[in-house]
């Protein structure tokens, strides 16, 4: 995941490739962040929102990262909630929308699966189990997201 400040063309392309399928526009101009997931780097433009810090509107551009053509006035905007844990070597976002939580780790050193299991018990999100591909570390299998 790569996280950018530096997007005014960014803008503009998305707004470009995304605006028509929209059933609500954002205030483009006042957009935060730009966001790129995974190895085909999935982008997403980022703008503040209403509520506690860490809270954000996302335009997801489907037009450049994904095979499905999105319906004109289709496409709803996503709520993000965003929050640093310790210390910040994890970052939890919760897609407000659907109620799917991912937690991201530094990949300088990346924690095993009983340090995430037990960061995760911690946070009293519900029951769920992780869904990504097995990979080790530190002889114990910890998850990775592709």
């Amino acid at each position: 995941m790569v996280i950018s400040d530096d997007f005014f063309q960014t803008i503009n392309r998305v707004w470009s490739e995304m605006g028509e399928y929209l059933e609500q526009q954002p205030s483009w101009e006042a957009a935060t962040l730009s966001l790129y997931v995974g190895p085909s780097k999935h982008e997403m433009l980022l703008f503040a929102d209403q509520g506690p810090a860490g809270s954000f509107v996302g335009v997801p551009n489907m037009v450049r990262s994904s095979s499905l053509v999105p319906i004109r006035k289709g496409v709803t905007l996503i709520k993000f909630q965003f929050k640093l844990l310790n210390e910040g070597k994890y970052l939890l976002i919760v897609d407000c929308n659907q109620g799917i939580a991912s937690l991201g780790a530094r990949s300088s050193n990346p924690p095993n699966r009983s340090e995430i299991e037990a960061l995760v018990a911690g946070l009293d999100l519900g029951d769920g189990f992780p869904v990504c591909t097995k990979e080790s570390n530190k002889n114990e299998e910890f998850t990775v997201i592709s």
